[in-house]
């Protein structure tokens, strides 16, 4: 997850093992009135498809993923 203020293409250049890992860019939702950190992150967790999954953020984006991972399978 990107930082506010970027898009998920600062993540472009990232590599990892195509036999263990497919990659998939979340961008960033207008917040709903009112919605607090915890509930964006519940709302976020619905564009998520797999189970055993790695999180990566920057910035306020890792803050965020952090918060995401209260309710997510990820990897061990």
């Amino acid at each position: 997850m990107p930082g506010m203020a970027a898009n998920p293409t600062i993540f472009e250049h990232i590599k990892l093992p195509q036999e263990d890992y497919e990659i998939h860019w979340l961008e960033w939702q207008i917040p709903d009135i009112n919605e607090t950190l915890n509930a964006y992150a519940q709302r976020m967790c619905k564009f998520i498809e797999h189970d055993d999954i790695v999180l990566l953020g920057v910035s306020f984006g890792g803050i965020l993923v952090q918060e995401m991972s209260k309710f997510l399978n990820l990897k061990n």
